[in-house]
C-alpha cells in the first residue's frame, strides 16, 4: 500500500515539475557568489584571556603562604597560640561520627568496593582516550 501511494505522490510531483519552466542563472552567477565568498572570507579570531589573570593568581598566592607563615610562627597573644583556644571537640564527638565509628561493612563488600573503583579508574581514562579518538576524524 505504500508503494501505491508513493507513487501517485511521485506522478504529482512530476505534473507539478512539468508545468514550471526551467530556470537558469545569470552568466555572471559564479563571479558574483565568489565575490561575496572573497568579502566573507575574513575571520575573527578569539583571543585566549583567562578569567583571573596571572597577577591575580600571584596575589592569591602570595596571601595563602602570607595566612601559613603567620598562623605558624606567628606571635602568640598573651603567652598562647590561637590553636590552643579552639576546641576541637566538634569534630569527633557529634552524631554524624558516632554513626560512622559504628558503621561496619563485611569483607565481601569492602574487596567488591575495591574492585569496582579499580575498574572505574580503569575505564574511564579508556573510554575518555576513544571517545577523544574517534571525536578527532
Amino acid at each position: 500500500m505504500k508503494e501505491n501511494v508513493d507513487k501517485h505522490i511521485e506522478a504529482l510531483v512530476d505534473k507539478a515539475m512539468q508545468s514550471l519552466p526551467l530556470e537558469t542563472p545569470s552568466v555572471e552567477f559564479t563571479q558574483h557568489v565568489m565575490a561575496q565568498i572573497k568579502g566573507s572570507s575574513v575571520t575573527i579570531t578569539t583571543v585566549y584571556k583567562p578569567l583571573i589573570s596571572k597577577q591575580v593568581w600571584t596575589l592569591i598566592f602570595i596571601g595563602i603562604v602570607a595566612v601559613f607563615i603567620w598562623t605558624l610562627f606567628g606571635t602568640p597573644v598573651e603567652g598562647e597560640s590561637w590553636f590552643d583556644t579552639i576546641d576541637y571537640g566538634f569534630i569527633t564527638n557529634n552524631k554524624v561520627s558516632n554513626v560512622i565509628s559504628n558503621f561496619k561493612i563485611s569483607q565481601t563488600t569492602g574487596y567488591a568496593i575495591i574492585m569496582l573503583s579499580i575498574m572505574v579508574g580503569i575505564q574511564i581514562p579508556l573510554l575518555k582516550h576513544y571517545f577523544n579518538k574517534r571525536l578527532m576524524y
